[in-house]
């Protein structure tokens, strides 16, 4: 319930405000809460202890402060409209139910009055908005309520719900992650990380990965990616012998050659050797979706504009390429495909041309065999032809996809995982009730394993054999 003077939420039946210390009185006709010590009922106009009465206004029976129901009163007095003859909020009276003659057939009366409280608003309250409202108050009469509330029940009952929300509150703190909901035949069985295994990332994956955060890469000897706690770590090819490369929360994960590439907890741009050490911050601004190519790094340096800009790992400069909001990016030989608020670009290396390809709103896009498959922000999978300059919906309902050479994965809106063959065009179901802790749905791909944070734990899916383990056994 709330307060009738601050207007904050208690719990039910509460004796006093736990915010600003009223006394609270539920009325025994209505029900509607009313300010302790009150004798008549804000709402429904009835005794508040069983005696039937008429209010006259200076008994200003509303508990309100007397200056301002006074100034009410008297603007009431000035507009007097009576009710009959007039519309509530511009509806016609024959829409009021004239027989049962209760505040909920009328205007905000409850309303008015807690907003005259303040005296900014003592002065637009007045005529038939309030006045409709005060002569109904007057002209209603008082019947007796069928039974008197036991409130020995109702303390008993508060109790008993105070004890079980602080009782599961308790268990959801001390309790261990919320498992997956499966169904027999469908990621059922809970397979060995043994039998998992990572081989070096082509472009595509890569580029798939830096998407959504790129939290992941490979060479084939090596698995660098996050741990729970988001820290960047190196394991094996099998996820096994952990060892924590940066203990802060890094982003855009990317192996270069003997080079690894990321971002800090400041989003600054990074680098080290595989093995962790030689650790330099390259750029110090905020910097996203990086991609090394050649002695170049290019990113998004979201400190200047969001704009697309390439750092030079030779001469240690970095320059703005295209100054305007760049949200994701593909590079495939000369070309840089990339996404602003509302559109798909690309820019050329050499000649410095930019070009509109799609007007549309997308979240990410991936490059492949002159197509570009984009994410747009209605949910739908879309590829768009540079050829035939067409665009065609590939799947309705998407949250986040990565693909390889055959296949998309992409999380429905269900949140369910799916495989798309990108040539005979089959959707299968990989893996049932992704239950998300973040808000987002993130997905990432090693070969044809899908890898994504469950309760904020890392779990690999594989496609082949829908066997799905944690990756961490922390």
């Amino acid at each position: 319930m709330i307060c009738p003077k601050c207007g904050n939420h208690v719990i039910d039946d509460a004796r006093f405000c736990t915010h600003c210390g009223t006394a609270l009185k539920k009325c025994v006709s209505c029900g509607r809460v009313n300010i302790g010590g009150s004798n008549f009922c804000v709402y429904c106009g009835r005794s508040m202890n069983f005696i039937e009465k008429r209010v006259e206004p200076s008994l200003n029976p509303y508990g309100y402060p007397e200056d301002a129901y006074n100034r009410q009163l008297s603007l009431m007095n000035q507009e007097h409209t009576v009710i009959n003859t007039q519309t509530v909020h511009n509806q016609p009276k024959e829409t009021v139910n004239q027989e049962s003659r209760t505040f909920e057939n009328n205007v905000h009366f409850d309303d008015a009055f807690t907003k005259i409280q303040n005296p900014s608003h003592q002065n637009t309250y007045s005529g038939n908005y309030v006045d409709n409202a005060f002569n109904d108050y007057q002209n209603n009469s008082y019947v007796p309520p069928r039974e008197r509330v036991k409130w020995k029940k109702v303390i008993i009952a508060c109790t008993i719900l105070i004890a079980a929300t602080l009782g599961s509150r308790y268990y959801l703190m001390h309790s261990g992650p919320v498992k997956l909901n499966q169904t027999d035949g469908v990621s059922s069985k809970k397979g060995d990380l043994s039998k998992f295994s990572a081989s070096e990332l082509k472009e595509i994956e890569k580029y798939s990965n830096n998407n959504n955060d790129g939290l992941i890469d490979s060479d084939g000897k090596n698995i660098y990616m996050t741990d729970n706690n988001g820290y960047l770590v190196r394991l094996d090819n099998h996820f096994a012998n952990k060892k924590v490369l940066a203990d802060e929360r890094v982003s855009y994960i990317y192996l270069s050659g003997e080079t690894l590439y990321y971002t800090n907890s400041s989003n600054q741009l990074c680098s080290m050797n595989k093995d962790g050490s030689n650790k330099q911050i390259l750029v110090a601004d905020k910097c996203f979706y990086i991609h090394p190519v050649n002695n170049k790094i290019y990113y998004q340096n979201d400190s200047q504009n969001e704009s697309l800009a390439v750092y030079d790992i030779n001469t240690k400069k970095s320059e703005i390429l295209v100054n305007r909001h760049v949200y994701a990016m593909n590079i495939h030989d000369q070309m840089i495909y990339y996404l602003t608020s509302d559109a798909v670009y690309s820019y050329h290396l050499t000649d410095k041309k930019d070009t509109l390809l799609v007007k549309e709103n997308a979240i990410s896009l991936i490059y492949k065999d002159n197509k570009i498959y984009y994410l747009n922000k209605s949910g739908e999978l879309m590829v768009y032809d540079k050829q035939t300059q067409r665009t065609l919906t590939l799947i309705q309902s998407a949250y986040s996809f990565v693909m390889n050479d055959q296949y998309i994965y992409y999380v429905s809106g269900n949140g369910s995982l799916y495989q798309y063959d990108i040539n005979t065009k089959a959707t299968v179901l990989i893996h049932k009730l992704i239950s998300m802790s973040s808000s987002d749905y993130n997905i990432y791909l090693i070969n044809n394993q899908i890898l994504f944070k469950d309760n904020k734990r890392w779990t690999i899916v594989d496609a082949k054999s829908k066997q799905y383990t944690q990756v961490y056994k922390e």
